[in-house]
């Protein structure tokens, strides 16, 4: 004969399947409860309500109820690997270890067990743990196309973009096509330098989701590197679009309108990204450049000073360097030089800068010593030659400057004057005039004893 509470407790089990299959989680957890009350010695009704609280994410009740089934069933490895997976939400990444590997020790073979505890390896940082894990899981359940997925963005941070293409293949095989599927496999051919199959992928993963902001700038920064300006900004746009306030995307978006000339565009997103992150260095370096290249040295003075200031470096020193000259501060550009070569005694712009603002000031040797030390430190140094010439042609040294200018023509045939020459080298007005005067002296060189000669002629 069957008892009225046996058939109540069957009612209402039924009833908790039928909640759960409605999504109706509250509903379902609710009539577990009842149904302990009739019976509360039934493991699998704790498990059933443990896996319901654990789905609401209340883990303490969870963990409870797990732990109360396990005293019914102490060598159940799945009520370990339960327990586990609760541990793992509430970060008790020890805890949540021991779980695992006594779920594993009960059952070798449980490839959810591989699979969480190598969730456990990889929230503390241990890759090729999670890593081998992730690999055990796999041979136990060849078809996890999420476990494919995971293991390949593993291996991406360990740098094994072989493997992160394999696993991405592997997962859609088996039908698993999420957007994050491509761009995983995108970015490993992107960092494998195979472009084309990394744009591939990347518009693929934009098919699948157009409102996906990491897909497009990975794609711009391809069309970037690949020289596809307009299609870069494109994709720049679209991110900022999706989040105004993306500082990466903002300063490539900058970076290819320079690249197009478009200087006003560049200019503009530099200045938003500088309001957003005033310690961004690039932006402040990049920003002053813009405004040097426009004419607006003042500008330019306070963004590099700013570059100074957070990262004071050789190379932020020389760019400051060329704002003070253009704003027609030579004592302080000499300054930033000098600052500039305590740092790095070898840097060959530094030298150049200095040089070229001794030669300005009239102090020759001085000059020709920091032209002859940047082009020891850089013997292709075409500014060292040129700088080395007009350094001779100064102190009278005919021979040596002949011989200077004769090796630079060698290589720029084109340099037959000092504003050519100038040009070339971003030259300032005052020191081609310079170099003009020197030269008019005479350089004996071919194509300037023909110019002479036509002139005379």
């Amino acid at each position: 004969m069957i008892s009225m509470s046996s058939t109540t407790l069957a009612a209402l089990v039924a009833q908790a399947q039928e909640q759960m299959k409605r999504q109706d989680y509250a509903g379902a957890t609710g009539s577990f409860s009842m149904a302990l009350e009739i019976d509360p010695a039934r493991p699998e009704l704790y498990r059933s309500r443990g896996l319901l609280y654990y789905l609401r994410r209340q883990y303490d009740e969870a963990l409870a109820d797990f732990s109360q089934a396990l005293a019914y069933e102490p060598h159940n490895s799945d009520l370990y690997v339960h327990r586990g997976m609760v541990l793992l939400r509430q970060s008790r990444l020890a805890a949540a270890l021991e779980e695992f590997n006594e779920a594993l020790r009960l059952n070798p073979d449980d490839s959810s067990a591989y699979q969480q505890r190598g969730a456990v390896y990889a929230a503390l940082g241990d890759l090729p743990g999670a890593i081998a894990d992730y690999s055990a899981a796999l041979q136990r359940n060849p078809h996890s196309a999420g476990d494919y997925l995971t293991r390949a963005t593993l291996r991406y941070h360990v740098n094994d973009f072989e493997g992160v293409i394999a696993d991405c293949t592997a997962a859609l095989a088996l039908g698993h096509t999420p957007p994050e599927v491509y761009t995983t496999r995108g970015s490993a051919h992107a960092r494998r330098g195979e472009l084309a199959q990394a744009l591939e992928d990347y518009t693929t993963a934009l098919h699948l989701d157009r409102r996906d902001a990491a897909t497009a700038f990975n794609r711009g920064t391809v069309y970037l590197q690949q020289g596809q300006l307009a299609a870069a900004v494109a994709d720049f746009s679209l991110v900022i679009r999706l989040q105004p306030e993306q500082v990466p995307a903002l300063f490539a978006r900058a970076t290819a309108h320079r690249a197009l000339g478009d200087l006003r565009a560049a200019r503009a997103d530099l200045r938003r990204v500088v309001e957003l992150e005033p310690r961004h260095v690039d932006a402040q370096v990049q920003l002053g450049e813009l405004y040097l290249k426009t004419g607006k040295a003042d500008r330019a003075l306070e963004a590099l000073s700013a570059a100074v200031r957070l990262r004071p470096t050789a190379g932020t020193h020389v760019r400051r360097a060329r704002a003070f000259r253009a704003a027609g501060q030579p004592a302080a550009a000499l300054s930033d030089c000098d600052k500039a070569l305590a740092l790095a005694p070898d840097h060959v712009d530094a030298r150049l800068l200095r040089g070229e603002l001794q030669l300005e000031a009239g102090a020759v040797v001085a000059a020709r010593a920091d032209f002859a030390a940047a082009l020891l430190a850089d013997p292709t140094s075409a500014g060292a030659v040129a700088g080395l010439a007009l350094c001779h042609h100064a102190l009278g040294e005919v021979a040596a400057a002949a011989e200077q200018w004769q090796r630079l023509l060698t290589h720029h045939a084109t340099w037959v004057s000092a504003a050519a020459a100038g040009a070339d080298l971003d030259w300032p007005p005052a020191l081609i005039e310079a170099a003009a005067r020197l030269l008019h002296a005479g350089a004996p060189n071919r194509n300037h004893d023909r110019n002479r000669d036509q002139d005379q002629g």
